[in-house]
């Protein structure tokens, strides 16, 4: 019974908009970065990491009406991020957080922006 209330319709939009900021703050951080500079600076990678967090929780809020619409997304495997990040940071791949950063993150981001233009 908690799923459902956490998958409240009111507050998608909420949801949808949080995760949108956060793959701009990805961007801002990754995005000027090379591969490398990126795997030696703790901090970038701890503030993508904490992004990816949000984003993941933001994820298992959103309807399940809304991730059908968007079949081709690994909507579990995106929610199930926020636990390997939380859980088990020690054995993140920063090639991995880089990858999803730089270029996972694109699909993801088109939907969210789709669902957004159609709730203005």
């Amino acid at each position: 019974m908690a799923a459902a209330k956490m998958r409240d319709p009111a507050r998608e939009d909420e949801w949808i908009a949080d995760m949108l900021r956060n793959i701009a703050l990805i961007r801002s951080i990754a995005g000027p970065r090379r591969l490398d500079d990126f795997l030696v600076d703790d901090v970038a990678q701890k503030a993508v990491k904490m992004c990816l967090i949000e984003i993941s929780e933001a994820a298992g809020r959103l309807t399940l009406d809304l991730q059908q619409r968007h079949p081709m997304l690994p909507w579990r495997a995106i929610e199930d991020l926020r636990n390997a990040y939380t859980h088990a940071y020690h054995d993140i791949n920063p090639r991995l957080m880089w990858q999803t950063a730089t270029v996972s993150l694109t699909a993801l981001e088109a939907a969210l922006m789709e669902e957004q233009e159609k709730q203005a």
